[in-house]
Parts: C-alpha cells; sequence; structure tokens
C-alpha cells in the first residue's frame, strides 16, 4: 500500500465533504436571513396600511418586492372588511396580510432536491377613518 496516496485520498474526501458541509450551512443560513427579511416586510406592510387606511399603491409595489425575491410561487392573502367598491379599511377594523411561498433550498444542477416553505402573517389596527 501507498501510503501517501491514501493521505492524498483521505484529505481529498475530507475537503469535498466539508465544502459540502459549508455550502449546506450557507444554504440554511440564507433561508434564514430570507424568513426574517419577509417578516419584516410583512410588518412594513401592515403598518402602512395600517395608518393610511388602505392598500395602495406603495403597498402594492412592497408586494411586489416580496414577489421579486420569493419568485412566482408568492401566496399574496389580504383578510379584512373592506368598505364596498374599495381597497380602503375604516378605523379599528383588523388587517391581516398572509405571504407564503416555496424557495429551493438545496439543488443539484436542475433538480430542486429541498424546498421550503416560507411564511408570514401579521396583523393590524387600521387608524384612519373614512367618511361614507
Amino acid at each position: 500500500m501507498n501510503e501517501r496516496g491514501d493521505v492524498y485520498f483521505e484529505f481529498l474526501i475530507c475537503m469535498v465533504l466539508f465544502i459540502m458541509l459549508l455550502s449546506a450551512t450557507l444554504q440554511v443560513i440564507s433561508a434564514i436571513q430570507l424568513k426574517f427579511w419577509l417578516d419584516r416586510k410583512t410588518a412594513a406592510i401592515v403598518r402602512h396600511v395600517q395608518i393610511r387606511g388602505e392598500i395602495d399603491h406603495a403597498a402594492d409595489g412592497m408586494i411586489s418586492e416580496i414577489e421579486e425575491r420569493l419568485g412566482e410561487s408568492v401566496v399574496v392573502e389580504w383578510e379584512a372588511q373592506f368598505i364596498t367598491g374599495t381597497r380602503k379599511v375604516q378605523l379599528g377594523d383588523q388587517v391581516r396580510l398572509r405571504v407564503y411561498g416555496e424557495k429551493t433550498l438545496f439543488s443539484f444542477g436542475k433538480a430542486e432536491v429541498v424546498k421550503i416553505r416560507l411564511e408570514s402573517e401579521m396583523v393590524g389596527t387600521c387608524e384612519r377613518y373614512w367618511k361614507t
């Protein structure tokens, strides 16, 4: 047996395993950061709607940012008692925003090995009074 060759292959195997572990760790950290970002963004959108009393173009723009970052699989659900025929919410009414989608955590070539579901839900109370 060539001891020098054995050490070389052991070293290569250890390096490959280390790189794979490092890559997996970075992917998981990236997913955690994305989840925190999604929570902050959802909270900012709900706060904006609380203050403005309606889902306006600025709120739609913030939702577009989420869709760009998470991809096509994003689902945005608003739950509120809107004033009839508008996207306005009356003073004291609750506004709930739920955003969820899937993100690929690990992929091998074009095959998506592990997908995770990212979800964020925030609730707020409208602070604007609309005369009807």
